[in-house]
Formats: structure tokens, C-alpha cells, sequence
């Protein structure tokens, strides 16, 4: 099968289907990241805070939804969770079609489906960002496995889109795994593919406007591009570019401001994969993951000032697929996300904005390798969202509130 920028973001969560295979290497957009941990040089050590004690007083909360399927890789995908605790992602039913929900605080689910999209495996509805207003943003694989955008407003009215000039892929369903963010304002940030496989960063805004853009540096050949993860309320995006160097190209991070300039960035000194920005708070403060030069996985905060600190989860293994994945930050500069063992298996983190870690693991998640706990997204008040894989493959969403 042929990847794409879409397995970067198993980066971010973990693909789809639950499974977090390293890669020893990468192809530009194209590869899965290979995870984490190994020493930095002696000029930018790696801050290791003490770990908080284990799970500590927070509460788990599991659910699942009815109709999901429980076959390997089937299951309840949580993705995101807004500041009312309302939560959406998707579930992949007993034929391996996927479909969308949302789950209200008080655990009330509501599952749906974009109009058009396909009824065959690997097809349907695949959400994956919610704002305060209840406004979800996400993509659907249709019958001829084409992805497409769509936004799908509070009381259910859905609108699909597709950047212009700019497809979602083509019969191969290109962007199937991509990863959109909606801001409190309604605007849309994500990337598509052309049909040379170039990728295009996007933002879409609430009057239904888009706008593509490149980073200065970006690559224009295939498997090389921008691809636009995050954007906060006032506009402002981030995410990663892959450059035109060498036969693959390093990754590096940007942020783009509101007015459009754009600044590249490192979180480290990688020569041969690079930085991820993911995730972005109201403050501009920007969370990511760093891959150094032996495929291993290590968390970043980048404060507004532009200095970067670094650092890992300890009990986080460090070879090739191994190491710490920052997948999101809430206003309070609070970073969330998953680590990889030694033995591959997965367990979730918080960082608070001090740089104290507390480590969590889902009751019932599974201990082999590539089963366990995947934090995917925190809100303003430190609740939690994801997904955990067990004995057999199997996923669940969680909640996690401190």
C-alpha cells in the first residue's frame, strides 16, 4: 500500500485502526515516522521531569459505541474533546466501515454519517476535531474511495467540501488518514494531495472560503509538501513541510501567522528526519514531536518567544518506533499524548505547563505489543480523550478527568 503524509499522523493518533508498526525508513511525507527516544547532542540535553505517581486521583471513564464491530482493529476511536467535554472521533463496525459520533458529557452518543460516503472496508466517516461550539470537522472516504472534507455544525446540518485545485486523493482514497483542526471561529486547517502526490496546506473558513498555502522551502514533488495540523483561535496554524533535499527530505515545523508569514522552525538538530508541529493553544504555544537521526520519538513545547524544550517520558524505550509522541496542548499550556515502551507497548501521558509528567494506563488495555493506552486530546480543563487496545485488538474510547 502505498503511504502518505496521512501515516506521519500516526504520529498523532496512531492510525485508525490502532497499530503504531515502526518504520526503520521514511519516504518524505510519505513514511511512517519511526518513534523516538535516543540522547541528543551534548549542547541540547533532553529535560526529564520526575514522573508524578501513576494515574493518581484522575478518573477513567470507557466507552463504546453499540454498532462498533469487535474483530481486530475494529472498534471505538475517540479523538478529540472540546471544553464541555463533548467528544467525537469514529468507529469502525463488523465490516470494517467506519462512521462517525459524538458523545455528550454525560455520555449520551450520537453516531452519523456524511452523506455519500461508502458503505465498503475502509470507506465512511472519519471525524476528528470538535471546537466549544460542537462544530465537527473531519473527512469521508466515498464509493469510489475519494476523500473528501466536510464540517458537520452542532444540531447535524453537515457541508462537505474539497480544497480547490487541490483533490483529496484520487481512486486510491490518498488522504484517507489526513487530519483536520476546527478553531472556535468555524475555520478548518488541514492539507490534501494533488494528482502528483504534492501536498498542500488549506484553511478553510467558516463562510466556506478556502485558501491553500506552502511553506517557503516546501518540496513540489511526490510525497513532498505542506501539510497544515492545527489552528487556534486567532488564526494562527501549525504543522510540517517536507523539504526537497536528498531522495526523501527532511521534515521541519512552520507556524503561519493569521496574516499569512510563515516561519520554519526545529526542535532539534535531525538530519535525517526532523520536527512535527501538532498541536497549537490559544497563547501560540505549539506542541509536537521531534525525530531524530535514529528514528526515535521525542516531545517538544515551543513557547511563544520561540525557544523549544525537549523532552521524554520516562520508562519511554529508545530505539527504532520507541519514545514520546506530544499530540496536543489546552490553554493552560497542558500536553497530552502516548509513549512507547520498550516492548512497543503504548500508555498515555500529561505534562503540565511546570514540565511535571504523571503516566496513565486504561484499565482493560492490552500489554503486548502495539496494545495499550493512546492519549489523543485534552481540553481547557484537563480532561482527556483517546482511545486503549486490547488482549485482541480491539479499540475503546476513553475520558480521562483529573
Amino acid at each position: 500500500m502505498k503511504k502518505h503524509v496521512g501515516d506521519r499522523l500516526r504520529v498523532t493518533q496512531f492510525h485508525r485502526r490502532g497499530e503504531v508498526e515502526p518504520r526503520s525508513t521514511r519516504n518524505g511525507l510519505a513514511k511512517v515516522a519511526t518513534l523516538w527516544l535516543c540522547l541528543l547532542c551534548a549542547t541540547k540535553p533532553f529535560a526529564q521531569t520526575p514522573d508524578a505517581a501513576d494515574q493518581g486521583t484522575a478518573t477513567i471513564t470507557t466507552f463504546n459505541v453499540t454498532e462498533a464491530g469487535t474483530g481486530n482493529g475494529q472498534g471505538t476511536f475517540a479523538l478529540a474533546i472540546n471544553k464541555t467535554g463533548a467528544a467525537t472521533g469514529y468507529y469502525v463496525d463488523a465490516i470494517n466501515v467506519a462512521h462517525g459520533f459524538v458523545r455528550a458529557s454525560d455520555g449520551t452518543i450520537i453516531s452519523f454519517d456524511v452523506v455519500g460516503a461508502g458503505t465498503m472496508p475502509n470507506q465512511g466517516t472519519f471525524p476528528c476535531t470538535i471546537n466549544d461550539a460542537g462544530e465537527i470537522s473531519g473527512w469521508y472516504i466515498d464509493g469510489a474511495n475519494v476523500s473528501h472534507g466536510f464540517v458537520r455544525a452542532a444540531d447535524g446540518m453537515t457541508t462537505t467540501f474539497s480544497a480547490p485545485g487541490v483533490p483529496f486523493g484520487g481512486p486510491s482514497g490518498e488522504n484517507k488518514n489526513a487530519r483536520f483542526s476546527i478553531n472556535t471561529a468555524g475555520a478548518v486547517a488541514g492539507y490534501s494531495a494533488n494528482a502528483k502526490g504534492v501536498y498542500h496546506g488549506f484553511i478553510r473558513a467558516a463562510t466556506g472560503k478556502i485558501m491553500t498555502f506552502e511553506a517557503p522551502g516546501a518540496g513540489n514533488t511526490t510525497n513532498r509538501g505542506t501539510a497544515a495540523l492545527a489552528i487556534n483561535d486567532s488564526g494562527t496554524v501549525t504543522g510540517t513541510y517536507v523539504d526537497a533535499s536528498g531522495q526523501t527530505g527532511l521534515e521541519h515545523g512552520f507556524v503561519r501567522s493569521a496574516s499569512g508569514v510563515i516561519a520554519s522552525f526545529e526542535a532539534g538538530p535531525g538530519t535525517l528526519n526532523g520536527t512535527v508541529g501538532g498541536s497549537i493553544n490559544s497563547s501560540g504555544v505549539i506542541t509536537g514531536v521531534y525525530i531524530d537521526d535514529k528514528n526515535v520519538y521525542h516531545g517538544f513545547v515551543r513557547a511563544v518567544n520561540k525557544t523549544i524544550k525537549l523532552f521524554n517520558v520516562v520508562g519511554a524505550g529508545n530505539a527504532v518506533g520507541q519514545g514520546t509522541v506530544a499530540t496536543c496542548i489546552n490553554s493552560a499550556g497542558m500536553v497530552a499524548g502516548s509513549y512507547i515502551d520498550k516492548n512497543y507497548g503504548l500508555h498515555g501521558f500529561v505534562r503540565a505547563a511546570a514540565g511535571t509528567i504523571s503516566k496513565f494506563d486504561v484499565p482493560g488495555a492490552g500489554t503486548s505489543k502495539f496494545q495499550g493506552t493512546v492519549g489523543v486530546s485534552i481540553n481547557s480543563t484537563g480532561e482527556i480523550v483517546g482511545f486503549y487496545v486490547d488482549a485482541t485488538r480491539v479499540a475503546h474510547g476513553f475520558v480521562r478527568s483529573p
